[in-house]
């Protein structure tokens, strides 16, 4: 009897050993379980893999905000193509009187521009003293110098260059010599203006008129392109204005 209570024994500890602990698992609602078959007679705890969570949707960059364009000042008198920009607008009533000139000539922009170059710079309590006819003939008078200056210094360089060509050399000399007469023509109008002659001042600027055009025939002639043309444009438009200026004296 006691040899058949030390078998039982055995025999009930031998089979707790093969069934082995009982593991409680505790599955999430939403895993997804995955079943693996032990490979040895002593099972091996169950795993699980959670099913992965959903991937989040990236949202796009908002947009960056844009610099809003500043308006344009309304006062500000654009500059063109030759004259130096960076210049303060004119006062309100100067600029009103100056637009009211240059639209009664044949090229307002050159007009304009050239009255905020060489126009003084000053505050509204001076201005009035501009608005003036002859004043402003004066001003436009001086926009063309200051370009034939510059055209005539051209023409010096030009004429440095080695191995110039003598008939563009001969053409260049006619050239200087044009904007030479020009200077005199603007002196003698400058005297009419002060004596209020506008018969001479109709006179001087129409020379001065026929100045500018005497360089680019040359050119013309030789059918060459002309290195002056840019300067021979801008100072015809100018001296169109001037003479249109001193038809309102």
């Amino acid at each position: 009897m006691a040899f058949l209570r030390l078998f039982f024994l055995l025999f009930a500890s031998d089979l707790l050993l093969l069934l082995g602990p009982v593991v409680g698992l505790c599955v999430p609602r939403n895993a997804s379980v995955t079943f693996e078959v032990a490979s040895s007679p002593v099972g091996s705890p169950l795993k699980f893999q959670s099913a992965p969570a959903p991937a989040k949707q990236q949202s796009s960059p908002a947009p960056q905000p844009q610099t809003p364009a500043l308006p344009q000042d309304p006062t500000a008198i654009s500059s063109v193509a030759g004259v130096a920009g960076g210049l303060l607008p004119l006062p309100p009533l100067l600029n009103a009187a100056v637009a009211e000139f240059c639209k009664k000539t044949d090229y307002p922009e050159q007009c304009q521009s050239s009255a905020q170059h060489f126009l003084p710079a000053v505050g509204e309590a001076k201005a009035a003293a501009l608005v003036d006819t002859v004043a402003f003939l004066k001003v436009q008078m001086a926009a063309c110098r200051a370009k034939a200056e510059a055209a005539q210094s051209s023409v010096a360089a030009l004429l440095k260059q080695p191995g110039m060509n003598p008939m563009v050399a001969s053409t260049l000399q006619v050239c200087d010599d044009s904007y030479s007469d020009a200077f005199d023509n603007l002196d003698a109008t400058d005297k009419a203006v002060e004596a209020r002659d506008k018969g001479t001042i109709n006179s001087m600027l129409s020379a001065l008129v026929d100045d500018f055009s005497t360089c680019e025939d040359g050119f013309t002639e030789m059918q060459d392109a002309s290195p002056l043309a840019a300067f021979d444009g801008a100072l015809s438009k100018l001296a169109s204005n001037c003479l249109a200026i001193a038809d309102l004296i």
